[in-house]
């Protein structure tokens, strides 16, 4: 599994929109997939910690979930998450729209042993960036 950010680091990415009545099965497996903003190291030893912000066009909320490197699996590339994402044990953070500067979603969070971090949106259009610092 990848140790990085999903996204180049610093560099705004799209957050997923959950997904309503209209989406498909590809669309539900490609929101598993990109869901994930990163996956950290499989090391116990390692930790690495995640800052990560967020802005959005539009009034929004965005859920941060850790997942357990036991939910994970391949998906070409890239990692996806075997269970389909919940909202209830994830952090709820609320954008305003068109902030002056992004809201910072993870402070120095520490993740390790290949837990992944995972964000989700209510609306489209709401972006995040960030970087990891290991330690």
């Amino acid at each position: 599994m990848q140790n990085q950010l999903r996204s180049a680091q610093g560099i705004p990415e799209e957050i997923p929109t959950m997904p309503d009545e209209t989406t498909t099965a590809a669309d539900i497996l490609d929101f598993n997939t990109n869901t994930i903003f990163h996956v950290a190291s499989q090391s116990a030893d390692t930790k690495e910690a995640v800052y990560l912000f967020a802005s959005s066009p539009e009034d929004c909320t965005i859920f941060v979930r850790i997942i357990s490197s036991s939910l994970l699996t391949s998906n070409g590339t890239k990692t996806r998450i075997t269970n389909w994402p919940s909202t209830i044990d994830a952090l709820t953070i609320k954008i305003r729209s068109n902030q002056p500067s992004p809201t910072s979603i993870l402070s120095g969070h520490v993740v390790r042993n290949g837990a992944a971090i995972s964000l989700m949106a209510t609306k489209p259009g709401a972006r995040a960036f960030g970087f990891t610092v290991k330690s």
